[in-house]
């Protein structure tokens, strides 16, 4: 079917994995050079924990028009390998994934930080959904 499709945490790794994607279990264990991306001890769910990279010429830069944004970040486990047809569009500072995209026109995107949990703070991440409902409209 073509429909628009929005992969939020667990949703990015299993859009991963279905399409030939490799996760890491356990990034602390697996990814010794990375920060704690489970941030939960830092402050609530829509503490703005670090800046990911957007790349240029991606839906997410079209949707966020920025190059940098700051995200919250709660997950232990993350893409390492991305899926077939996929693209990575958005890294941490240390490499790590947090946003792939499939190629071609459809609007598939998915993101490892959680954009439902910043939008009654920061109306800004209201963005990301606008663009998926705009697109399941068309």
């Amino acid at each position: 079917m073509d429909i628009p499709v929005l992969g939020i945490c667990r949703g990015i790794q299993l859009l991963n994995v279905i399409t030939g994607g490799t996760v890491y279990q356990d990034i602390k264990q697996q990814k010794k050079d990375s920060f704690n991306h489970a941030m939960l001890d830092l402050g609530p769910k829509d503490y703005l924990a670090h800046d990911v990279k957007i790349k240029p010429g991606s839906r997410l830069h079209s949707i966020f028009k920025e190059d940098k944004i700051k995200v919250n970040s709660l997950n232990h486990q993350a893409v390492k390998t991305p899926g077939k047809g996929f693209t990575v569009t958005m890294e941490a500072e240390d490499g790590l994934i947090e946003a792939t995209e499939m190629n071609g026109e459809r609007f598939v995107v998915a993101v490892q930080w959680h954009p439902e949990m910043l939008i009654d703070k920061y109306d800004y991440y209201l963005k990301i959904f606008k663009a998926f409902i705009k697109d399941s409209s068309s």
